[in-house]
């Protein structure tokens, strides 16, 4: 009687650790399957929305530092990891710098010189191991202005009289000012809402914007007059 209980309560034993053993193959089956897209839907991603200027110069910038990102018609969708993080911070000090490269190209638009040497409009790109390097456009020639008063006219030759200034054209370097300000701003603020301690040099904007309110402005009284200017003819 005590040999067939034994034997009736083995028997049930086996059963239930074989339906446990079951119930926790299942279990894990469904955690391999399903762990890695609750750690995809809880992983969050850095959104970037860039102008064309912006760009292409990002996309290179990304891949030369192998940071998985999607992007469409300028909108950046990058995967949040350390890695990427540590990019994006120094991606903001490069920018320090393609502003205030900007603002060189600014200052030096009326610089004059010679034919062989004057100022360059410079710009920055980045090489494949993803460094920031600074180049000179070299393939533009230089803007020329017939002006013989000018003290620093060319005095003899067949382009006596000529002036020779850099070929910059402002309203472009103020949208690339723009431009360049306002991606540094996003990744600023995206870092700092993380931790302070991401942004390493902070630069004050203020100058620089108010420099573009200012080219706005006189941008919008130009077209003002003309619109005046014109409305006076017809009258």
């Amino acid at each position: 009687m005590f040999e067939i209980l034994g034997r009736k309560h083995k028997v049930l034993f086996r059963k239930i650790r074989s339906s446990q053993a079951f119930l926790i193959k299942q279990i894990c089956l469904v955690l391999i399957v399903f762990c890695p897209l609750f750690a995809s839907c809880n992983q969050s991603n850095i959104v970037i929305i860039t102008d064309s200027y912006q760009n292409d110069f990002l996309k290179n910038y990304l891949d030369n530092h192998n940071i998985l990102y999607k992007s469409q018609d300028g909108y950046f969708e990058i995967t949040e990891n350390k890695e990427s993080l540590r990019v994006l911070q120094k991606l903001a000090r490069i920018q320090i710098v393609r502003v205030e490269i900007d603002i060189q190209n600014i200052n030096n638009i009326n610089s004059t010189g010679t034919l062989e040497k004057h100022y360059r409009k410079k710009y920055l790109s980045v090489d494949k191991d993803g460094l920031p390097v600074i180049n000179e456009d070299r393939k533009s020639k230089p803007r020329l202005k017939y002006d013989p008063t000018h003290p620093d006219s060319i005095r003899k030759g067949g382009q006596k009289g000529w002036v020779v200034f850099p070929n910059i054209v402002l309203n472009e370097e103020l949208l690339n000012l723009e431009s360049d300000i306002a991606l540094y701003d996003s990744i600023c603020k995206y870092l700092s809402s993380i931790d302070e301690k991401y942004i390493t040099k902070k630069i004050y904007l203020d100058h620089y914007i108010h420099i573009l309110e200012t080219a706005h402005k006189m941008e919008r009284d130009r077209v003002y007059d003309t619109i005046e200017y014109n409305r006076f003819k017809k009258n």
